[in-house]
């Protein structure tokens, strides 16, 4: 029995089922090409406009109308026709949800939460190593800062 039998030996709704399935797994890829035509169109442009800057990674359907540009452990936006460029944070209204820090958290953990993320990692790879590890990283020292002694100016000269 070929597939065109099959297909007429189905009933009228089962075809209907078989037509949708069909045309929404048509549509996903039409999608899909189009967000990949959008990337490949908006890395097109930046490496015109911004030649130095070396993009890792372009996401164009995290958030409408913008694109997420990763250029090594940096993060920003442009609009789909690469005019313009957003540095900062987006958020979801929606969800409430700072949607740069999340992706910043998923980039590099240390950065959002300093070395304290790191410190777990160590901590969970065994304690002796662990703190060995953290031991040999540097670290930072703070040094308190004197008060400005207050001076007078003459506003005559």
């Amino acid at each position: 029995m070929s597939a065109i039998d099959r297909i007429r030996s189905l009933t009228r709704r089962s075809r209907l089922l078989v037509a949708t399935a069909a045309g929404l797994s048509l549509a996903g890829i039409a999608l899909a090409a189009d967000a990949s035509s959008a990337e490949d169109r908006v890395r097109a442009l930046l490496k015109s406009r911004l030649p130095k800057t070396s993009v890792t990674a372009i996401d164009c359907g995290k958030v409408g109308g913008l694109c997420e540009i990763t250029a090594g452990e940096n993060l920003f936006y442009v609009d789909s026709g690469a005019r313009y460029l957003v540095i900062g944070r987006v958020y979801d209204m929606q969800t409430r949800q700072d949607i740069t820090a999340a992706r910043l958290l998923e980039m590099n953990p240390d950065m959002l939460v300093g070395s304290a993320a790191r410190a777990n990692a160590l901590a969970s790879g065994g304690e002796e190593e662990g703190a060995q590890q953290l031991a040999a990283a540097p670290t930072r020292i703070e040094r308190p800062v004197a008060p400005a002694k207050a001076r007078k100016l003459s506003l005559s000269s």
